[in-house]
């Protein structure tokens, strides 16, 4: 007899509606959608990048799942690279020149030029992680023209916010340095903390400079909340 195969739940996946036009709006976490991630991780593990565990692999296909939830919420129409299309390079990647292909996260196609291929950054729960990073060598190997990024806030209160987003040329000047987990691009996921440390010495490259995400309500959620179907 074969192995019953383990089915998974309806995944449901929020975001709180009345926060989408706030700065930072929020994600309601429910259960199913750790159990899905942890699943997704099984299938393509982020360990492509030096002590990456498999908690902080789950918690990057979170922040995806996350922001797919809310394109779904709205009805924005998008192809997402999800991890189920393992091996069909067509479902996740771009031809940029005969025989050269790179990964992508997220297509809208109704956004404008320069915001159409979203990449989805997530720092995981806990009060010390404050950054904003890109790990360089992925980075190289993928398309996009802006990067959001998710903060898990709180798994227990089931809490998440995208926290900003910033243009893919903005991305590639900030400082780059080892944190751990391989050479990335950062700044701090908190404005105020750039602010702060303007003109200290900082962790990274000394010619290059942070700077502060732009929060959501500075065109990220209007341009992608008006291609919403309306039917």
């Amino acid at each position: 007899m074969s192995e019953r195969v383990k089915r998974l739940r309806i995944v449901k996946r929020y975001a709180k509606e009345h926060t989408v036009h706030d700065p930072y709006p929020q994600f309601e976490i429910e259960p199913e959608i750790i159990e899905y991630v942890e699943y997704l991780n099984k299938l393509m593990p982020r360990r492509t990048v030096k002590n990456i565990d498999a908690v902080k692999g789950e918690m990057g296909w979170l922040g995806q799942e996350l922001f797919a939830g809310l394109l779904l919420q709205f009805k924005i129409p998008c192809v997402y690279a999800n991890a189920i299309y393992e091996n069909w390079q067509m479902m996740r990647a771009i031809q940029v020149k005969p025989g050269e292909f790179k990964h992508f996260d997220f297509i809208v196609p109704h956004m404008p030029e320069g915001m159409k291929v979203i990449s989805v950054k997530t720092a995981p729960e806990g009060y010390n992680i404050k950054r904003f990073m890109a790990n360089v060598e992925s980075w190289e190997n993928e398309i996009h023209d802006i990067a959001v990024a998710v903060k898990i806030d709180n798994l227990k209160e089931r809490k998440a916010y995208i926290v900003g987003w910033l243009p893919a040329s903005e991305i590639i000047t900030l400082p780059i340095h080892d944190f751990g987990q391989g050479e990335a691009y950062w700044t701090y996921l908190n404005p105020e903390a750039v602010e702060l440390n303007r003109g200290r010495d900082i962790p990274g490259n000394a010619s290059a400079k942070l700077k502060p995400l732009r929060l959501s309500n500075d065109q990220l959620m209007e341009r992608l909340l008006s291609g919403g179907l309306k039917r």
